[in-house]
């Protein structure tokens, strides 16, 4: 019997045990909760516990729409959903938190009031801060995920605040100017009382090199006293297909003839403006055919391409270099005018698409190696083959005595016409300002008893002309053969003539080499002319004859004493007198 009893208040005493060893710490009911959207209402609400007196796992759930349960410290906190509806600024809520143990459920019952506070901002739900924008793009442009789709802001009341919803831009002290280039705009359609929609626009084409990063604050407001502020940072990136282009510090080149091979001609420079690291992502190319200019919409018929597949390298560097000697006074620089044209192609180093091409000028420089020379031309022989003919020349010319000047030197005795002498130097600029110079000496027939021929008396020439000018050169005065100092010579009709001999050099002026020409040979034959009276030495003459016998010889009576300036045919060889009277010669 008595072991019956114990056996009953042992299972009693367990039963009561079980009872006790899972239980609430207190209540909720009677709490106040102010709204917001923090991640648990630890700072707002008190905290409910259960208690498991063997240490089992508890787990709780709550009976609620506008509340979930967040236990994770091992206490159970309100967590709050956002529900428009709820628009009392004070209200209460019936809620049912259940913990259970694995073995038992026990369950609270609680009313918490809701207090709608306005000092509760709006909250950013959609939130990115940092953007990315090229500056070449087409504006205004809407701020973009990384992902490439369409930023879109979200401010909302915290629940179950149903104020409306402002957002604004404010300018930071270091970005002054920011809103206005940046601004919101409002999806009205997406847009309610308790939330404000949108997207943030760029109005304006930005550029990278001016400023590369922009800030300012978006701000939140619900006309509460708080608001809610997010920094945004906007990253200006510099468009690759504009950094694709050389300085201008790239187009013009010069390099002096006569120089070795690989010679450095000058560094191609990317886009100052840029960064280093923008220009490393470059190359530049020499554009070696017109063929790839044509694929581009570019026609150039201005520039040699063989002669830049001749001359011209770019290293991996951007170094441009010659490849071979350039002469600047070869025929094929000279149709250059001595510059060379290329064009160069800027391109990225993994982006096939990013390229842009550019025209450069080389100037080959003009050095003095090259002396004056004469040359002929005529009319059907250019100035630029002047290299074909030989360096010193002689040729003959004639005039006759006291011709009127001016009588022009420099043509040939030719068939040809139009044939003159011309003088030029290769050289350009002060290496080829050239002075003539005329030689003035006694000719090895001249008479040992006259003075020297001066010829400055006679000839005029040019001076300080420039390359490739017809030789200037004429006589001042008439000749006057009978004076010139020079044994004549007489021509198969028995007319005579004077050989001038006359030497012509060409010398630079401004150069410091002063490089002197071989010199122009020129004889000039002088031909005499009849213009001169022969002259009797006296005006009257007397002579005394005898009587002479019909068979008696011819007895000398007179001798006449004639002169004549002229000589030749033209002089006393041709002399005929006559004898006056009655109208009859004798």
């Amino acid at each position: 019997m008595d072991f019956r009893i114990v056996f009953i208040l042992v299972i009693y005493f367990a039963r009561i045990n079980c009872q006790l060893d899972l239980y609430f710490t207190k209540t909720l009911d009677g709490e106040l909760f102010h709204t917001n959207l923090l991640p648990s209402l630890a700072e707002n609400v008190s905290y409910i516990k259960a208690v498991d007196l063997r240490n089992n796992p508890i787990t709780y759930s709550i009976i609620s729409y506008e509340f979930i349960v967040d236990s994770g410290s091992g206490k159970v906190f309100l967590v709050s959903r956002l529900n428009p509806n709820l628009r009392d600024i004070t209200f209460e809520i019936k809620i049912e938190i259940r913990a259970s143990n694995g073995f038992r459920n026990i369950t609270s019952f609680s009313r918490i009031r809701v207090i709608n506070s306005d000092e509760n901002p709006p909250e950013f739900i959609k939130t990115q801060n940092l953007f990315e924008i090229e500056e070449e793009n087409l504006f205004p442009i809407n701020l973009k995920y990384k992902n490439g789709s369409n930023f879109e802001l979200l401010a909302r009341n915290p629940y179950p605040l149903t104020n409306g919803v402002n957002v604004k831009c404010e300018n930071l002290p270091s970005h002054p100017n920011s809103c206005e280039i940046f601004t919101l705009a409002k999806n009205e359609l997406k847009t309610n009382t308790n939330e404000w929609y949108g997207s943030i626009l760029a109005l304006q084409k930005l550029d990278y090199v001016k400023q590369s990063i922009y800030m300012f604050i978006l701000v939140a407001s619900n006309s509460g006293k708080n608001t809610k502020k997010l920094t945004i940072q906007v990253k200006v990136l510099p468009s690759l297909k504009k950094a694709a282009q050389l300085s201008s510090s790239s187009y013009f080149f010069s390099v002096s003839e006569k120089q070795p091979k690989y010679t450095f001609i000058g560094q191609l420079s990317l886009y100052e403006r840029y960064d280093l690291d923008i220009q490393n992502a470059f190359l530049i190319n020499l554009v070696n055919s017109s063929e790839e200019l044509i694929r581009t919409n570019i026609v150039d018929q201005d520039v040699n391409f063989e002669i830049v597949r001749k001359y011209l390298l770019i290293d991996g560097n951007n170094k441009l270099f010659t490849i071979s000697e350039i002469d600047r006074d070869s025929l094929e620089i000279q149709n250059l005018n001595g510059i060379i044209k290329a064009w160069v192609k800027v391109y990225h180093k993994t982006r096939a698409d990013i390229f842009n091409y550019f025209k450069i000028n080389i100037l080959v420089e003009d050095l003095n190696d090259n002396e004056p020379r004469f040359s002929i031309i005529n009319q059907n022989k250019l100035i630029n083959q002047f290299s074909d003919f030989p360096s010193q020349i002689s040729f003959y010319s004639t005039i006759k005595e006291n011709e009127p000047g001016p009588v022009l030197l420099n043509k040939l005795n030719t068939n040809e016409r139009d044939t003159q002498i011309i003088m030029y130097d290769l050289d350009l600029g002060e290496n080829s300002t050239i002075e003539l110079q005329l030689n003035s000496y006694q000719p090895k027939n001249a008479l040992d008893s006259c003075k020297p021929n001066t010829l400055e008396h006679y000839f005029q020439l040019d001076n300080l002309i420039e390359s490739k000018s017809s030789l200037n050169f004429v006589n001042k005065i008439p000749f006057d053969f009978d004076t010139l100092n020079i044994l004549p010579s007489f021509d198969v009709n028995g007319i005579a003539y004077k050989n001038l001999n006359i030497s012509v050099m060409a010398q630079e002026t401004k150069s410091i080499e002063k490089f002197k020409s071989k010199p122009l040979s020129i004889t000039l034959k002088i031909q005499d002319t009849n213009d001169n009276k022969p002259i009797l030495s006296q005006d009257n003459y007397y002579a005394y004859i005898r009587e002479l016998n019909v068979n008696s010889a011819h007895q000398f009576i007179l001798r006449f004493d004639v002169s004549d300036n002229d000589i030749g045919i033209f002089g006393i060889e041709g002399l005929k007198c006559f004898l006056l009277g009655q109208g009859s010669e004798k």
